[in-house]
């Protein structure tokens, strides 16, 4: 899951044998002085004795498992949406994210204009909800299997679930969404937001109360004693821009220049003015960052399902980054032109 230099990180071996070193020896005190209580059996101070024998071995032990298993694994990577401002569609076409934001396309459009706005603000209210929106949509996908619907291909399986799973609904967590009001208001129900994951978690909303650009959370939150502490996806706007040089790139095109004064966009292929370029303005940019995380209870360490439960946060870890990461959409799509030159 994390960017590995290819060479060996000297330092960082150094410090983990010092801390297996230092522990062994408290550890080895403990059973030391546990031994001498057993063999020795003095009556008045066997108590204290066994008690700090017991910490001697298990505050190391808790440390390590804690320092080495309890690690927070993090990975970020591009999400990159575009949206006509005049029809409210969505794109890249393909492009898993897209297509959840194009399901709204036409509220967000009507959001925007009623502010009168021609594109909206990086900590604009109307952002967050929608790519809280696309969070949403994601969960489900966790735990069922993604058909292509040009071909029938099945582009994706549900993860083995750790343990038994239970159905839970997103609704009273996310209502005051607006999207989430829009669509429950015309599916008249809210069996849609049902989503299937493990029994032993809870689902958490994380939004910043103050922050410069549009951000939102979604946590997945073991319950106690269970070995997954917490798998979170977050999603943040950093960029709102022109969508017309991305547009052009995913046709194939190699844009060099765009001239404001002009209207006119220079490729190398070609010049994009008039008309073509008019269609091309109507048309913004809305680049995100995705992070994924999660955390084990190290402690947990001798639990039965500790693997099951890390296998399953690594594999959620993988699935969020081809169902978001675009870098990996737009490389698809470069194959695909070079395909058909």
């Amino acid at each position: 899951m994390r960017d590995k230099s290819p060479h060996p990180n000297l330092i960082e071996r150094r410090h983990i044998v010092l801390q297996i070193m230092i522990s062994a020896v408290f550890m080895a005190i403990g059973v030391n002085i546990l031994s001498s209580v057993i063999i020795e059996g003095v009556a008045r101070p066997i108590s204290l004795r066994i008690i700090l024998s017991m910490l001697l071995i298990l505050v190391p032990a808790l440390y390590l498992t804690k320092y080495y298993l309890g690690e927070v694994i993090i990975e970020s990577f591009p999400m990159r949406l575009l949206v006509n401002m005049d029809s409210g569609r969505f794109g890249p076409p393909g492009y898993h994210p897209a297509l959840s934001a194009t399901m709204v396309g036409k509220i967000f459009r009507q959001e925007i204009q009623s502010k009168n706005k021609l594109i909206p603000k990086l900590d604009d209210p109307i952002l967050r909800d929608l790519i809280e929106w696309i969070l949403i949509n994601y969960l489900p996908k966790i735990s069922s299997t993604e058909i292509s619907p040009g071909d029938g291909c099945i582009l994706s399986y549900p993860i083995p679930s750790p343990e038994p799973c239970s159905f839970f609904n997103l609704y009273e967590t996310f209502k005051d969404n607006i999207f989430v009001k829009a669509a429950k208001s015309a599916w008249d129900s809210d069996v849609f937001f049902d989503v299937v994951l493990p029994y032993n978690v809870r689902i958490v909303r994380k939004r910043q109360k103050e922050s410069h650009t549009a951000e939102s959370e979604i946590m997945i939150k073991g319950k106690w004693f269970t070995p997954l502490d917490f798998l979170s996806i977050t999603s943040m706007v950093v960029r709102i821009g022109s969508g017309a040089t991305l547009l052009l790139q995913l046709e194939g095109y190699t844009p060099q220049a765009v001239i404001l004064g002009e209207d006119k966009i220079i490729c190398a292929e070609k010049i994009v003015e008039g008309d073509e370029f008019k269609e091309l303005e109507k048309w913004i940019e809305i680049e995100c960052i995705v992070t994924v995380k999660y955390k084990m209870r190290g402690w947990l360490f001798f639990h039965p399902k500790f693997r099951k439960w890390c296998n399953w946060a690594e594999n959620v870890c993988l699935h969020v980054k081809n169902y978001f990461d675009f870098n990996l959409y737009f490389e698809k799509k470069q194959k695909e032109i070079l395909a058909r030159r």
